[in-house]
C-alpha cells in the first residue's frame, strides 16, 4: 500500500498544481490590451481596416506615449466565438449585451462602429498609463469545443458520385466568381474509364447551419487560420480556398479521383453524457467499494466495543456511517469540481497528461489487487499492499478506542459522528482509490447537469454504505461480530479480485473516452 499511497498522493497534487483558472495568459501590467472582434466571412474582405482607421484618427496623437497591443479577432473563424464568449464572461457580460463589431478595453465594451468611434479615445486614455509606445497586431488564438450534435446529419452524399462541398456567403464578389464557375462545370466526369455524376453542395455561411457546418470542416481538415476564408471547396482529401484558386485548380481535381469516395467527417460528442440509466452501474460500484477491508475493519472494532449494551447498536452504528457519508460527499464533490477546472479548452493538453496519470495509476493498483488476490489465497495477509499504512490504521483504531471510553457521555453521538468523519478522511487513501476513478470517470462522461452529478454522487455514497448498514442490522438481530469478520476474512480473495477487474474497467473506459 506504500506505492499505492505515494501514487495517489501525486495523482492528487499534480490536479492540485495544474489547476490555476485565469481567464487568460499572464498580461504585462503595464500593457494596455486592445481587443477587436469582428466577424468576417468573405476572404477577399478585411473586417480590421475601418477599426484602424477609426483607431489612428481618434488616438493617433497620443499612441506613441504609451505602451499597448491591438488583438484583433475574428468570430468567424475557428474559435473566434469561443475565445469572444469567454472574454465576455470573465467581464461579467453575454452576447446579448454586445453587437459586433466591438471592442473590450478592461471591462468596458464599446459595441459597433460608431460607438468605437465616439468613445476609444476616453476609454484608451482612462487605461493606459504605461510610457514607450509598442504596437503589435496579434493573430488570432485557434482551438474549438466539441459540437453537441451532428451538424451533418441532415445531409447525404450519392453513392458512386464526384462530390465537392462548398461554401459561400452573400455580398461576396469572390464568392460570385466562385459560383459561376460550378456553373460551367459538366454534370458528369470521367475517372479511368468511368462515368460518374458531379455534385456540388454549397452551404451559405449566412446562416447558422453554414457556420457550424464550414466550423467542422476547418476542424476536421487542419485549415490554416490564413484559409479560413469563403468561398472554399472541400474533396475528399483536400480543399482549396479563394475563388482564384478554386479557378486554376479545379480541373486537375475533377479526373484524378479525388472527388470519389467523399465523407463528411463525424462531428458531436463522442461520448454520451452521463444520464440516470447509468446509475445502476455507479450504484454498484460503490456498492463493490462497500466491502473494502480498510472500511470494514473499523466497523468491526465498533461494533465489538459497543456489544455490550445492544441497545446503542443501532444509534452509534448508524451515527458512525452517517459521519462517513458526510465526509465522503463532501470529499466528491470537492474533487470533482477541483478537477473539473481542467475542463477549460486552454488544460486540453494538461488534461491529457492528468488522465494519462490516472490510466497508469488505476492499472498499477490493478496490478497490486490481483498480487493481493493471489496473497490472501495463500492466507500471506502479511504480504498485501493494497491496504491502509499502520500508522493509519493504529490512529484509527485509538481513536475509535477513545471516543468509546466512556459509552454514557452526554455528546456521544455527535463525538462518533465527527469521528468517523475523520476517519474516512483518512481512509481515503484506501477506500478513495475507486471512489477517485468513479468521480473522473463523471468527469470525463459530463452531465450538463449538477442535478444528475449529485445524484451521482448520493448514489455511489448510499450504495457503499449499505454494506456496512446490513452488517449493523445483523449484529443488532443477534449476529456475532467475530463470525462477520471470519466470514469476510474468507471472502478476501474475492474482494481483491473484484477490485482487480473495477480498476482494470476504470482504466479500460478512462482510455476509450479520453483517446477513442
Amino acid at each position: 500500500m506504500q506505492y499505492a499511497k505515494r501514487v495517489w498522493l501525486l495523482v492528487l497534487i499534480l490536479c492540485l498544481l495544474v489547476v490555476h483558472p485565469s481567464t487568460a495568459a499572464a498580461e504585462d501590467e503595464d500593457t494596455l490590451h486592445i481587443y477587436f472582434y469582428h466577424e468576417t466571412t468573405c476572404g477577399s474582405c478585411d473586417g480590421t481596416t475601418e477599426f484602424f482607421d477609426i483607431f489612428n484618427t481618434q488616438v493617433g496623437d497620443v499612441k506613441e506615449d504609451y505602451q499597448y497591443e491591438v488583438h484583433t479577432v475574428n468570430t468567424f473563424k475557428e474559435g473566434g466565438t469561443e475565445r469572444l464568449e469567454e472574454h465576455l464572461k470573465t467581464i461579467g457580460k453575454t452576447r446579448a449585451d454586445i453587437s459586433l463589431p466591438c471592442v473590450i478595453i478592461g471591462e468596458e465594451v464599446l459595441s459597433g462602429l460608431p460607438q468605437i468611434e465616439d468613445g476609444i479615445r476616453a476609454l484608451f486614455l482612462k487605461y493606459a498609463t504605461a510610457p514607450s509606445a509598442t504596437y503589435v497586431d496579434l493573430p488570432e488564438e485557434e482551438g474549438t469545443k466539441d459540437t453537441e450534435k451532428d451538424v451533418f446529419a441532415d445531409v447525404e452524399v450519392p453513392k458512386d458520385s464526384a462530390y465537392l462541398c462548398g461554401f459561400v456567403t452573400l455580398s461576396c464578389h469572390d464568392c460570385e466568381r466562385a459560383e459561376a464557375y460550378y456553373e460551367t462545370l459538366p454534370g458528369t466526369v470521367m475517372v479511368d474509364g468511368k462515368e460518374y455524376p458531379l455534385v456540388i453542395q454549397l452551404f451559405n455561411i449566412a446562416e447558422p447551419e453554414g457556420i457550424e457546418k464550414i466550423r467542422a470542416m476547418f476542424s476536421a481538415y487542419d485549415v490554416p487560420e490564413e484559409d479560413q476564408l469563403v468561398p472554399i471547396v472541400f474533396y475528399k482529401d483536400g480543399y482549396i480556398a479563394g475563388a482564384s484558386h478554386i479557378v486554376e485548380q479545379m480541373d486537375a481535381h475533377l479526373t484524378n479521383g479525388d472527388l470519389l469516395d467523399f465523407r463528411y467527417p463525424e462531428t458531436g460528442s463522442k461520448v454520451e453524457p452521463l444520464q440516470a440509466k447509468d446509475l445502476p452501474g455507479i450504484a454498484l460500484t460503490g456498492f463493490i467499494n462497500g466491502f473494502n477491508p480498510c472500511s470494514i475493519s473499523i466497523l468491526f472494532l465498533l461494533l465489538s466495543l459497543i456489544m455490550i449494551d445492544k441497545r446503542r447498536i443501532l444509534k452509534v452504528g448508524f451515527t458512525f456511517i452517517a459521519g462517513k457519508y458526510v465526509a465522503y460527499f463532501l470529499l466528491g464533490i470537492g474533487l470533482y469540481s477541483l478537477v473539473s477546472v481542467l475542463d477549460f479548452v486552454w488544460f486540453e493538453t494538461v488534461q491529457k497528461v492528468i488522465t494519462v496519470i490516472l490510466i497508469v495509476a488505476a492499472l498499477y493498483l490493478a496490478i497490486l489487487n490481483l498480487m493481493d488476490f493471489f496473497a490472501v489465497r495463500k492466507q500471506e495477509y502479511g504480504k498485501v499492499k493494497a491496504q491502509l499504512p499502520e500508522s493509519f490504521r493504529r490512529f484509527n483504531n485509538n481513536l475509535v478506542k477513545k471516543v468509546l471510553k466512556d459509552q454514557n457521555r452526554k455528546w456521544l453521538l455527535p463525538v462518533i459522528f465527527l469521528a468517523a468523519m475523520v476517519i474516512s478522511a483518512g481512509e481515503f487513501l484506501c477506500t478513495g482509490q475507486i471512489y477517485l476513478g468513479t468521480i473522473i470517470y463523471m468527469l470525463k462522461r459530463g452531465t450538463g447537469s449538477m442535478t444528475i452529478t449529485i445524484v451521482a454522487f448520493l448514489v455511489y455514497i448510499t450504495a457503499m454504505c449499505l454494506p456496512q448498514a446490513i452488517m449493523i442490522l445483523l449484529v443488532r438481530g443477534g449476529a456475532n461480530v467475530i463470525s462477520l469478520t471470519e466470514g469476510t476474512r474468507k471472502r478476501f480473495p474475492i474482494i481483491k479480485f473484484v477490485n482487480f477487474l473495477v480498476f482494470i474497467l476504470f482504466a479500460v473506459l478512462l482510455y476509450r473516452i479520453s483517446f477513442m
